[in-house]
């Protein structure tokens, strides 16, 4: 049985592998998911940054400002991973050129997400806001 589930697990996995017309896309697109990768565990921050900007009493500008941001930047990177989507149908110049265009999208997100968290995370140090 142990045996069994091992040999299920191992070829899962083996089945999740993608399978790239080029070496070129195949590197395109892991470019992009690499900026993903980096990125995507800092939604736990964002969301974190937000509870704590909520916490405050006094409404300010700059602390509605802090969170449009760090909401902006969440929604940033759900809106991009519900509409990456790779055809593997398309021509190779047509992929390319799609992985392109994403490399671009992800790194917005990327700077947004890691802006929008640094500008509140000093706010929050500044005014020796704490969890």
């Amino acid at each position: 049985m142990r045996y069994f589930l091992l040999f299920l697990i191992i070829g899962s996995c083996a089945s999740c592998k993608k399978d790239f017309a080029s070496k070129e896309i195949e590197t395109a697109y892991l470019s992009v998911m690499q900026v993903h990768d980096e990125v995507m565990p800092q939604i736990s921050d964002i969301q974190r940054l937000k509870r704590q900007l909520k916490k405050i009493k006094v409404k300010s500008d700059e602390v509605a400002e802090l969170k449009t941001r760090l909401e902006a930047a969440d929604d940033g990177m759900m809106d991009w991973m519900r509409e990456f989507k790779l055809d593997k149908s398309a021509s190779i110049p047509a992929q390319l050129a799609y992985l392109n265009e994403e490399q671009v999208r992800i790194n917005k997100v990327s700077y947004d997400m890691k802006d929008s968290i640094k500008k509140a995370t000093a706010f929050l140090k500044e005014n020796n806001i704490n969890d």
